[in-house]
Order: C-alpha cells, then sequence, then structure tokens
C-alpha cells in the first residue's frame, strides 16, 4: 500500500497550522492583559513552525538552515514557552 501523503507535505501542512496557530495566540494576547507571560506562550508556536518546514526543505536548502537553524528554532520555542509558564507563575 503506497503513501497517503508524502512527509514533506506534512511538515509543510504542520508548519503552516503552528504558524496560524501563533498568530492567532498573539493576537489573542493582545487583548488580554491579566496573564504578564501571554505573549511569550503565544509567540513559542512560531519557531517550530519555521522549524518544521526547515526540515521539508531538506535538499533544497542547504545543510546549516535545514538542520543548524531548525534545532535553534524547535529549542527557541521551548525557550518561549518556558519564560511564558513562570513568568505567568511569578505573576501569581
Amino acid at each position: 500500500m503506497g503513501q497517503l501523503l508524502d512527509i514533506r507535505t506534512l511538515l509543510i501542512v504542520v508548519a503552516i497550522v503552528a504558524l496560524v496557530n501563533a498568530a492567532a495566540w498573539l493576537r489573542w494576547s493582545a487583548r488580554q492583559g491579566r496573564f504578564s507571560g501571554l505573549a511569550y506562550i503565544a509567540s513559542a508556536n512560531a519557531p517550530p513552525g519555521v522549524s518544521m518546514a526547515l526540515v521539508a526543505l531538506r535538499g533544497e536548502l542547504p545543510e546549516v538552515m535545514t538542520i543548524v537553524v531548525a534545532n535553534v528554532a524547535a529549542l527557541s520555542g521551548l525557550l518561549l514557552n518556558h519564560l511564558g509558564l513562570c513568568r505567568s507563575a511569578n505573576a501569581g
């Protein structure tokens, strides 16, 4: 049985969803003033989306971009999420 979708297609779709999710969270966090770390948590979705897009473009872009920059982007998303959670825990 053949593949339903190519792995690159799935990575691009997940990257688009992550970027749209980040934009929606950032728009919502701009209206909310109650949580101090919400902007960090909202923006934490964008770097993994960029990371997945770079992994999908592996072979088309230099390996430095698709491996090193993609890994740094994925880790920066985790860091932003951690910062946001720490800020909201300390605000309460």
